[in-house]
């Protein structure tokens, strides 16, 4: 499986870094106050920023704040302008609905077998707080690897969620870590103003 996962993060640095170096930014700006503007147009739509800066980790929100959460994330993509000639604009959306793929996946993989007090127990336990202030780019994957893997522990712990586990959730999980830290690293290198 982690052969798999460094082929699709291998995969989103092609993806979107290649076209940048190789075709140049004659059609899309990276980053300009106006394209700034744009992302913080879509943050003032966002109507609990508090819950919105849980989308920092796959793992963060709790079952119980899934469709609140989603409802927000609609709310910041429906103000972002619908054609942009911002790269950043364009990253920050593709961001936003990469959010909302794994909060539906998670909704109907886990979403109905983890109280809510017992998710933000495994939540202070897996989140590696600590470390992630020390965290450079070499160990953005490793973080990945101990937070999916205590957070999967964690649930065969719970009777409710023994059934719910499938096999392809171990793989998933941690492949939306990878790509959700690839995100972020881009947007904060490229000085974004996001919530999360």
């Amino acid at each position: 499986w982690r052969r798999e996962i460094h082929l699709e993060v291998m995969l989103f640095y092609f993806l979107f870094l290649f076209p940048l170096v190789a075709l140049g930014q004659k059609d899309h700006i990276l980053s300009t106050p106006e394209c700034i503007e744009e992302i913080e147009k879509s943050n003032e739509c966002v109507t609990n920023r508090t819950l919105f800066s849980k989308l920092d980790s796959i793992f963060h929100p709790n079952p119980s704040e899934y469709i609140l959460l989603l409802l927000d994330i609609f709310n910041a993509q429906y103000c972002l302008p619908s054609k942009s000639n911002c790269h950043t604009t364009q990253l920050y959306g593709e961001s936003l609905t990469r959010k909302t793929r794994w909060l539906h996946y998670l909704m109907e993989k886990i979403g109905g077998c983890i109280p809510s007090k017992k998710h933000d127990e495994i939540w202070e336990k897996c989140s590696g707080k600590q470390d992630q202030q020390k965290e450079n780019k070499n160990e953005l994957l490793n973080s990945c690897e101990k937070t999916a893997s205590c957070f999967l522990d964690s649930l065969t712990y719970i009777p409710e969620c023994n059934v719910t586990i499938l096999i392809s959730l171990p793989i998933e999980l941690r492949s939306s870590c990878h790509i959700g830290k690839v995100d972020h690293e881009l947007m904060k290198l490229y000085g974004l103003p996001i919530l999360y």
